[in-house]
């Protein structure tokens, strides 16, 4: 892979960061990232954050990275043991050398501590146990659309801008927009599971002369961590000379988590964990990851509080989703029992709550999985990546354009 032609552009309110990246073997992709103009003191331009992005690309298909540019020295040194805890993992992931660039030491000021922010679980604990810390209390949220906002999704792009900056206001917060294609990039090619961390700090080193530490929200607690993007053995890795990045809230389980920001109720007037987004919504209610958060919320004794959400539980749907996931969590190489904390019922148990509830999620995780659909799922998975990263996506385009007539 080649990273070259590194530059910034300031175009009307907007400044992006640019580089030209081969990272297929058919032509030359341009990656961005783009920031409000007011931003610009902030933005670092060199190849860090590129070579961040695209380290587990590389380390998948076994290719070296070679950079036209400047690199921090101390990144440098921490993505050799990114890359080593990596490969421990055994994922399908290889040894790979970074090329040509030119070492450099950060000698930035930055002043401001950010975390990033969607308003979910993980990142809503890590900015209300944070915000009043007496020393670094977070000062900018990080807002990305790009990452698990897909690009083009506007309904729910403006959606979560308005509720995220009416909760940044509420604590004198600064929000920092960032729009990027790189996970568009890259996830028709590998998942989303892996790529996401190294997406989470090419954002943070670009934005490095204005950022001294950035708190990457913890997915998992500790003792549950599985292979995963952002993990606690690595983002700290992720550390420049001048910026230091934090892992946060592995300490605490999903449900303590939970239970702890459902006191807030700026949490239940806004609080969004929604990946399907089905027409736009903000939390559709339906999906494994509003199931889940909603049980939670329903253990600690507020979903009847909580604005966007459903109050209520098709149970039939609970079982349907948790046994869709269970398998894809298993496989990913947590345990069951891990699926079990995850979805709370050991707390429901011990509260003696719901009994139907808990019913319709023990019949989910018990379900065997549906060997068929799962293998028509990795074909299809197999045609969308040799469609990307050999014909740049040509016969994804002739299908829409196709079925559009019809």
């Amino acid at each position: 892979m080649k990273i070259a032609n590194i530059r910034a552009v300031r175009e009307g309110n907007n400044i992006t960061i640019f580089a030209d990246c081969k990272i297929r073997p058919v032509g030359t992709d341009t990656i961005y990232f783009q920031f409000d103009k007011k931003y610009e003191p902030y933005l670092a331009v060199d190849a860090s954050p590129f070579v961040a992005g695209l380290l587990v690309a590389a380390m998948h298909f076994k290719e070296d990275i070679f950079v036209e540019g400047q690199l921090s020295e101390t990144l440098y040194r921490g993505i050799e043991r990114i890359m080593e805890t990596m490969l421990s993992w055994r994922i399908g992931l290889h040894p790979i050398h970074i090329q040509g660039h030119t070492l450099v030491k950060d000698d930035f000021s930055p002043a401001h501590v950010a975390t990033f922010f969607s308003g979910g679980v993980d990142s809503f604990y890590t900015y209300l146990n944070h915000k009043d810390d007496a020393v670094d209390p977070i000062d900018h949220f990080i807002l990305i659309n790009g990452n698990d906002i897909v690009l083009g999704n506007e309904a729910l792009w403006s959606a979560t801008q308005n509720n995220v900056h009416q909760i940044a206001a509420q604590g004198s917060i600064a929000v920092i927009e960032v729009e990027t294609n790189l996970q568009a990039l890259l996830e028709p090619m590998l998942s989303p599971d892996y790529t996401h961390g190294g997406t989470l700090a090419a954002v943070g080193l670009c934005l490095r002369k204005g950022i001294k530490k950035l708190y990457i929200p913890a997915s998992f607690e500790e003792s549950d961590n599985i292979p995963w993007g952002s993990h606690p053995a690595i983002d700290g890795y992720w550390s420049t000379e001048t910026t230091s990045f934090v892992h946060d809230g592995a300490d605490r389980s999903r449900f303590q988590k939970t239970d702890f920001i459902a006191r807030f109720p700026i949490v239940l007037d806004y609080v969004r964990v929604c990946y399907k987004n089905n027409k736009g919504q903000y939390n559709c209610g339906a999906c494994e990851k509003c199931v889940r958060t909603m049980i939670g919320l329903y253990a600690a004794g507020k979903l009847d509080d909580a604005k966007t959400f459903p109050h209520t539980f098709d149970l039939k749907q609970v079982t349907r989703v948790i046994a869709g996931s269970v398998q894809e969590v298993v496989d990913s190489g947590a345990t069951y029992y891990y699926a079990i904390d995850a979805y709370n019922l050991d707390i429901l148990r011990e509260k003696n709550l719901n009994p139907q509830l808990q019913k319709a999620i023990l019949e989910g995780l018990k379900k065997k999985p549906n060997r068929y659909r799962s293998l028509v799922e990795r074909c299809i998975k197999k045609i969308i990546f040799l469609d990307h990263r050999y014909a740049r996506g040509f016969f994804h385009r002739w299908w829409l354009k196709t079925t559009s007539h019809h």
